[in-house]
């Protein structure tokens, strides 16, 4: 029996005034591609970055992406969550693709310009997915 799987998605969205955010949905049911949790790190370079988990994602902020990719499939036991935490936003990991998104340092504080390129790398048992841009 093939083990269940879930979709997840590259999240862009663009601006004329700064350079593109990305963040890693993971969608709540099958088929959907707009709601689910979002993985990103937020601040700036003069103070930092922090992970940050927005659950319940959707709405509004959905309606900014820019663009929506497919990175791949990701059995579903790491995306079940430990437990219900609502609709909420906060830096706590809730199952295995974010303590593995946690393990991977944020950007830290810089009063440079960001480097050549950024690398994502978040590797799960037998579904590894890099990914690499050019800024």
């Amino acid at each position: 029996m093939e083990p269940s799987t879930r979709d997840i998605f590259l999240v862009i969205y663009s601006s004329r005034l700064f350079p593109s955010h990305w963040g890693i949905l993971v969608p709540s049911s099958k088929g959907s591609n707009t709601a689910g949790t979002l993985i990103n790190v937020v601040g700036d370079p003069s103070v930092g970055f922090e992970h940050e988990f927005k659950r319940d994602y959707g709405g509004e902020d959905a309606r900014r992406v820019s663009k929506t990719l497919l990175l791949g499939k990701v059995a579903s036991e790491h995306v079940k969550n430990r437990k219900d935490v609502g609709q909420n936003t906060d830096d706590v990991p809730n199952n295995t693709l974010e303590d593995v998104a946690l393990s991977i340092p944020p950007p830290s504080k810089s009063l440079r310009r960001s480097g050549s390129s950024v690398s994502f790398y978040f590797i799960l048992p037998g579904h590894p997915v890099v990914l690499e841009r050019w800024v």
